[in-house]
């Protein structure tokens, strides 16, 4: 049996956290439970009293406004970089709602690199471009040891997704 003196710091904050949220998962079921069985001038008060605090708290006219520093702009050109070169791979002949394979393509000649989980040598694949094209794969390399697959796109394009 495991006490609490076995576990580490990481383990007890997760703990914490776990129960804090158990315990707002169960108050927020009480307090709605008697909310809907108190009487109407009850529920009237509490209703009158949470719109004034909203209203002191969070006032109409308040807009956010984000600045974005140079190191935003940054990472939000990065993400945009890696949204435009990632495919969706996808086993021919499978069902249109199996999930694909996330690739990555990683040289203007159209290699992709991809995880070798899901990937059998013997299918053959597609990738879904960001553009919604679908092209043939070849299949060049899946190794165990990385759980690594590397594709290659051939020339000839099969359609579009759908």
């Amino acid at each position: 049996m495991i006490t609490i003196e076995d576990l580490n710091k990481t383990q007890l904050i997760l703990l914490t956290l776990l129960i804090a949220f158990v315990t707002s998962i169960a108050t927020g079921i009480i307090t709605t439970t008697l909310l809907a069985e108190a009487p109407v001038s009850v529920t009237q008060t509490i209703n009158r009293v949470v719109e004034r605090t909203i209203e002191k708290v969070a006032p109409e006219n308040l807009t956010a406004k984000y600045v974005f520093s140079a190191d935003d702009k940054k990472l939000l050109e990065a993400v945009n970089r890696a949204i435009s070169v990632s495919v969706e791979i996808r086993e021919v002949g499978a069902a249109t709602s199996t999930p694909g394979i996330l690739g990555i393509i990683v040289s203007e000649d159209g290699l992709i690199v991809a995880s070798k989980k899901g990937i059998i040598s013997t299918s053959s694949y597609v990738a879904v471009l960001p553009s919604e094209a679908v092209v043939n794969l070849e299949l060049i390399r899946a190794e165990e040891e990385d759980n690594t697959a590397v594709f290659k796109i051939k020339e000839e394009n099969t359609g579009t997704s759908q």
